[in-house]
Parts: C-alpha cells; sequence; structure tokens
C-alpha cells in the first residue's frame, strides 16, 4: 500500500496504491491522516486493488474528520462496487477528477 501526493493548483492530489483492508490498515492510517494537514485533497481510489469493511471505515472517518475540521477530502473511485460501499457508509465519491490534477506528467 502506498500513498503519493502531487500538489497542483491549490489542490493536493493523493493516489492510493493497493489493497486497503484490515490487514494493512493500521499501515497506512497515518499516511491517510496526515491528509487533513491540506485544505484541499482528492484521493484517487482507482488504483486500489482491494477494499473492505476496514478500509471503508476509514476512508470514511477520514472524509468526516475532514468536514469537521473545514478541509475537503473528495473521494474518486470508477469501480461501482467500492463507489456503492462508501456512499452506503455515507462517503461522497465522485465520479471524474478536476482536470488539471489528471495530468500527471508522464
Amino acid at each position: 500500500m502506498s500513498l503519493l501526493l502531487e500538489h497542483q493548483n491549490g489542490q493536493t492530489l493523493a493516489r492510493l496504491q493497493g489493497e486497503l483492508t484490515i490487514f494493512n490498515a493500521a499501515d497506512v492510517q497515518d499516511d491517510l491522516l496526515s491528509l487533513l494537514n491540506h485544505e484541499e485533497v482528492m484521493l484517487d481510489l482507482s488504483e486500489v486493488s482491494e477494499l473492505d469493511g476496514c478500509g471503508a471505515q476509514l476512508l470514511a472517518i477520514l472524509q468526516a474528520e475532514a468536514m469537521n475540521a473545514g478541509k475537503s477530502i473528495a473521494l474518486f473511485t470508477l469501480d461501482p462496487a467500492m463507489k456503492h460501499t462508501l456512499q452506503y457508509l455515507g462517503v461522497t465519491v465522485c465520479s471524474s477528477l478536476p482536470t488539471e490534477a489528471s495530468h500527471d506528467g508522464s
């Protein structure tokens, strides 16, 4: 599991890669919660290969804590099952990344 960060136009684009499950949630929790140090974050979940209830709850907590702090953490995924699961937990999920943040320069 890795978390990659890019900064563009005052927004932070974070890309989560790998599995987000009960087996590694504790390992990535601090990295995810450090996103609360940024005012506006788009968290791209398109490279998350597996998400279980524990991982989904961690993302729900992250988004709730951001809202409580007056910050914005938007989640993005095209996976319909992941999107449905997160929305069921009350997590807001976007259907597309902002145009400016979708160019990684590679």
